[in-house]
Formats: C-alpha cells, structure tokens, sequence
C-alpha cells in the first residue's frame, strides 16, 4: 500500500526546511569543540535532569494531594518548578565559566540553547 500524498508532500516539506539557512554564522575550531565537549557532557547530563525532574514532578504531585484541600498550592507548585526548570543540556558557556549549570530550577525558564554570552538569563529576569 502506498503512503498518502498528504504524508509524502509532508516529509518533502519538513526535509526541505532542514536545510534551508537560518542564519549563516561559521564557527572556528575551538567553538567547534566546545560545542562537542558540551554535547559528550550533555549525554550524562540529560538523563539525570530527567529523572530528578520525574522525581520532583511525583513529589509535587504527592504533596498536591495534601495541600489541595487546604488551598495552599504554592509548595507544591515550587516543588515541581525546582525539578522542570534550569538547564536542560551543557552548553560551552557552562564548560568555559561564564554562566553556572542550573540544574535545580531557581528561575521560571527552561534553558536549552543559549547562542551568545550575553543572552544570559540571569539579565533577562
């Protein structure tokens, strides 16, 4: 059975857009390998991150159970806040000392990509 034009047109689309520049910019040898570096430590990173905001999510969801009732969401709401914001991968600037790993989440943002130094989100708050 042949696959639907609307999915075949889809996958055209979508593999085109892949490649089309979104902004040229030519990185050196030294970015390249921090970019490297960032991604090895992003492998075992990752999977941590996940499994405390997993941890933290469930423990946020236990202590909504109590809290509910009572009106008093804001703990429970934190708990889980700490364990799905932060960073999410490595990046160079966390390798190279210019911005601290956030694992735990202290502020109300998801980091995944940061391109320039001075988008630190620490400023942007």
């Amino acid at each position: 059975m042949a696959p639907p034009k609307r999915i075949i047109t889809a996958f055209i689309l979508s593999t085109l857009l892949v490649f089309l520049p979104v902004q040229k910019s030519y990185a050196n040898n030294d970015q390249i390998g921090w970019w490297v570096g960032a991604g090895f430590t992003s492998l075992l990173y990752t999977p941590v991150k996940t499994a405390f905001a997993l941890l933290m999510g469930i423990t946020g969801g236990l202590s909504m159970m109590g809290t509910v009732p009572m009106g008093e969401t804001q703990v429970s709401e934190q708990i889980v806040k700490w364990g799905i914001y932060g960073d999410w991968i490595i990046r160079p600037d966390h390798l190279q000392g210019h911005s601290p790993v956030n694992f735990v989440g202290t502020t109300d943002r998801m980091r995944f990509v940061q391109l320039k130094p001075e988008d630190n989100l620490a400023s942007s708050k």
